[in-house]
């Protein structure tokens, strides 16, 4: 039998009885269930391949629109959008929906919605103003019960404050901001996310509890 491991929080068991087989295996995993995805044709066959796409968050996501989503960064009132929906530096396809809110390097990042830590990333040293760089930012997602994903980037180095699997509550503290990944600036960037196939996502629109940070839709 074929087993592929993740070090995160899913686990991928996969036989196949086809030469080229496509299929899609859409399930939510949590670290002690497996999905299955066939029956291996010729287990002493000299090689074969596989490639395999997963997007964080879940397929059947209906997003509540309604909800009054809490500022990441308190007080709101002190920290500045310095891009909003539709962006032209970097907020457009499926991140459309996202905003960069301008802080200094430490900030407290706090949750803006209750939910599971679901990935992260916290050992990126590097940032710049050039997708490039994209791969170095740290980063917090939180699933939400309407199977969303808030998500939190440019965290700083080691600037992660909770774990994989952990259950955060609305307010909670996550991370620190830095300057990691694709930025140019120190800054957060936030947005509610709901993943596609094939490892794609899109931002969708949302709003803040706070109607005076409230971007336009």
């Amino acid at each position: 039998m074929l087993t592929l491991y993740s070090d995160k929080l899913f686990q991928l068991h996969s036989d196949t009885s086809e030469l080229t087989p496509q299929f899609h295996a859409n399930a939510f995993l949590n670290t002690d269930e497996s999905v299955p995805l066939g029956v291996t044709e010729d287990p002493n066959a000299f090689w074969a391949s596989m490639r395999v796409k997963w997007t964080v968050g879940r397929l059947d996501a209906n997003h509540d629109s309604d909800y009054p989503y809490f500022s990441p960064l308190q007080p709101a009132d002190s920290y500045h959008i310095v891009q909003g929906f539709n962006g032209e530096f970097s907020h457009s396809g499926p991140s459309r929906y996202a905003l960069d809110f301008a802080a200094p390097i430490g900030t407290p990042v706090l949750a803006a919605r209750e939910g599971i830590v679901i990935d992260m990333k916290e050992d990126g040293t590097k940032g710049g103003p050039t997708p490039d760089f994209a791969q170095y930012a740290n980063y917090v997602a939180i699933l939400h019960t309407d199977g969303t994903t808030g998500e939190y980037y440019h965290l700083k180095h080691e600037g992660v404050a909770v774990t994989l699997g952990q259950t955060v509550q609305r307010g909670q503290l996550i991370g620190y901001t830095g300057n990691t990944g694709f930025s140019s600036l120190p800054h957060l960037h936030f947005g509610i996310y709901v993943a596609k196939y094939h490892g794609k996502y899109v931002s969708v629109p949302f709003s803040f509890a706070d109607t005076s940070i409230n971007p336009p839709h």
